[in-house]
């Protein structure tokens, strides 16, 4: 096959494309006017992206890296939001499907659906944690 219908195939795979959902804390960074918050979301997009084309075979540490960096920005956001219940608590159920998918169905593949699956779910937490902070 060509390099062009290798890449079109791997494009389809929801471990790929699914980080688009990371677009969606972008946006709220941007509009909450959160200077460093974009800048490790396009790092993140761009290293998840990269791992993910390379058949996770590549990139694995910048991969890595940035999602720490981001968890640790997750975890600062909250606590500079200051304790409110509900966030805390949707984003602790959140958490709680997002781990569950990691650890018992995911199985150590970071390229298959369920990967994708915690795309979205890390998308979303990344986004409540931007909201909550914002508030």
């Amino acid at each position: 096959p060509t390099y062009n219908a290798r890449m079109e195939k791997e494009l389809r795979r929801f471990a790929v494309w699914s980080n688009v959902f990371y677009a969606v804390p972008l946006l709220g960074a941007l509009y909450f006017n959160l200077s460093v918050v974009p800048l490790l979301m396009s790092a993140l997009i761009i290293s998840s992206t990269a791992f993910h084309l390379s058949r996770e075979r590549r990139f694995v540490w910048p991969d890595i890296v940035v999602a720490y960096i981001v968890l640790v920005q997750n975890i600062v956001l909250m606590y500079l939001s200051g304790y409110e219940p509900m966030l805390f608590s949707v984003i602790g159920a959140t958490l709680a499907v997002a781990l569950y998918i990691r650890y018992f169905r995911e199985h150590g593949d970071r390229g298959g659906l369920y990967h994708g699956w915690w795309h979205v779910l890390a998308a979303t937490i990344t986004f409540f944690c931007i909201l909550g902070y914002a508030q």
